[in-house]
């Protein structure tokens, strides 16, 4: 028999632990050769990348979203919070450029990975108004490592 416990979750996250619990189940049900933990990794939180994700975003990405990426992720030890100007002036793209990437970026985000969250944060500053974009340290290393691969590949 199923044991319960009862575990403390937000209000305004309660539909993503039920969307979270249904995906397992259809993911082992729809693939029986599959043990939990494949449909557990399946099953991802919406609100974490990791390297499987991570690498089929940047794969899938345009030229010039992978430039804006390169300038976030910085080594793979992410950057200073940077605004649009600084990524325009860091990747050689016009200022509506990098805004016009980023639009349906966001949407392939949401749509195509089913992520909440992209793989960086975005801040506003009080002072200037202005949106700065941000890339952490273990997105910016799987980000800058897949770049790397595909760079080599691409040199053959």
């Amino acid at each position: 028999m199923t044991e319960f416990v009862n575990v403390p979750v937000p209000a305004d996250r309660v539909q993503d632990v039920y969307e979270f619990l249904a995906k397992t189940k259809r993911a082992a049900f729809n693939n029986p050769d599959w043990d939990e933990e494949q449909a557990k990794s399946y099953a991802r939180p919406p609100y974490q990348w990791d390297e499987e994700l991570v690498g089929r975003m940047v794969q899938e990405s345009s030229e010039k979203m992978r430039s804006i990426l390169r300038s976030l992720a910085a080594d793979g030890v992410g950057r200073d919070p940077q605004s649009v100007d600084d990524i325009a002036k860091l990747t050689g793209l016009e200022r509506a450029q990098v805004v016009a990437t980023l639009g349906p970026f966001d949407k392939r985000v949401k749509g195509r990975y089913g992520m909440k969250v992209m793989p960086f944060d975005s801040v506003s500053d009080a002072e200037d108004g202005r949106r700065y974009l941000t890339m952490p340290e273990d997105v910016a290393q799987m980000v800058w490592a897949k770049l790397e691969e595909l760079e080599s590949k691409k040199a053959r």
